[in-house]
């Protein structure tokens, strides 16, 4: 009777070559996931961060504009025509040392 054995070691060695090679391209294509997965988070996180720049903008805009028109030198004679004082065209300061 004759046996015949096939090479076992060659095909075993492919067989591994191929397990690991098929492993070794899951665990990429998971990492690949992960990371477009982190990217688009991030994408959507500068969105909503330029959203809220633009908004504290638009609020300082406003703040400006009514703290110059608070200050205006025009705005601040007629308060002070309508309380009563006088521009004092040569003032003279007390000065107290400690």
């Amino acid at each position: 009777m004759t046996i015949v054995k096939l090479n076992n070691k060659k095909e075993l060695k492919w067989r591994l070559i191929f397990s690991i090679s098929g492993i070794f391209l899951a665990f990429l294509i998971v990492a690949c996931g992960f990371i477009y997965s982190q990217a688009v988070g991030l994408k959507h996180s500068i969105l909503s961060t330029e959203n809220v720049i633009q908004e504290e903008r638009a609020k300082s805009a406003e703040l400006k504009s009514r703290l110059f028109t608070i200050i205006d030198p025009q705005m601040i004679d007629n308060i002070a025509a309508k309380k009563g004082l006088v521009k004092d065209n040569n003032p003279q300061w007390v000065f107290v040392s400690l």
